[in-house]
């Protein structure tokens, strides 16, 4: 009799500690999970500012916060809220993908790079593309060779810069329910919901969401499509390689080119 409830105690106990040992699991993973996002904006941030010769102080003042705050992005212990992300976004000019997935993107990431690109493309005049562009293969090198798929937004609508009304555009034109991408990413019908009427995700499902709808972050986020198509293919082609493949450092030097180009070139009527 005692042999049996000795037993039965052990096999509770056990089962218990199995649990136990799964739940911790799962916690690590997210805390991973969490962490490898943290890591990954710290490390953009820091390069950005540096690109631009901003330090802590100077950076922190244009986005109205303390010191601190941004020492506390950069050490990965704090991540910036959706409106001083859009702030960063709109002062470094690149694309939430690139700021939020770093390696990982994709799509385009250095905007101002690819607008002026896209200005001079548009102006027709081979001799200045023709510079760029050998200028560009120049620093590329090698990389010019690379086998990549580049994604750019390829969606007719016309959007908002308010994600939550961007979203629910979005998930319509793809003919999706809110329960059919809620399961998608693993959320409620009714946090969806909320989602397309006044609040925002986290980072993590802000990503989850741009997967599911095979969208850029960008275009949720702002309503901009990252889309860039060139009348010169070729032209296009070395952009959106340089765009992906060089430094920013690089990137500054073919920007430094193009506005002083363009500033001698007389505009289309």
């Amino acid at each position: 009799m005692y042999l049996k409830q000795d037993f039965i105690l052990l096999f509770l106990y056990f089962t218990l500690a199995i649990k136990f040992i799964v739940s911790i699991y799962y916690i690590l993973i997210l805390f991973s999970i969490c962490q490898e996002k943290n890591e990954k904006i710290m490390k953009i941030l820091k390069i950005l500012r540096n690109s631009f010769n901003h330090t802590q102080k100077k950076l922190a003042k244009k986005l109205s916060l303390e010191t601190n705050t941004i020492a506390l992005y950069e050490a990965g212990k704090a991540n910036p809220s959706f409106k001083i992300l859009k702030k960063l976004i709109e002062l470094y000019q690149v694309s939430y993908d690139y700021f939020l997935l770093d390696d990982n993107c994709l799509f385009p990431k250095n905007l101002k790079l690819l607008r002026l690109a896209k200005k001079l493309d548009d102006l027709s005049k081979s001799d200045a593309r023709n510079t760029i562009e050998s200028n560009a293969k120049s620093l590329l090198g090698k990389k010019i060779n690379n086998k990549i798929l580049l994604r750019i937004d390829l969606i007719d609508l016309e959007l908002s810069t308010k994600f939550n009304s961007n979203l629910k555009l979005i998930r319509q034109y793809k003919k999706l329910s809110q329960e059919q991408l809620g399961n998608l990413i693993n959320i409620s019908r009714s946090l969806l919901s909320k989602y397309e009427q006044k609040n925002f995700p986290s980072i993590e499902k802000l990503i989850d969401l741009s997967k599911a709808l095979d969208v850029s972050i960008h275009i949720l986020t702002t309503g901009e499509k990252l889309s860039f198509i060139f009348q010169d293919g070729i032209f296009g082609q070395t952009m959106l390689y340089a765009d992906h493949f060089l430094s920013l450092e690089h990137q500054k030097t073919l920007i430094t080119l193009m506005e002083a180009i363009l500033k001698t070139q007389p505009t289309q009527s």
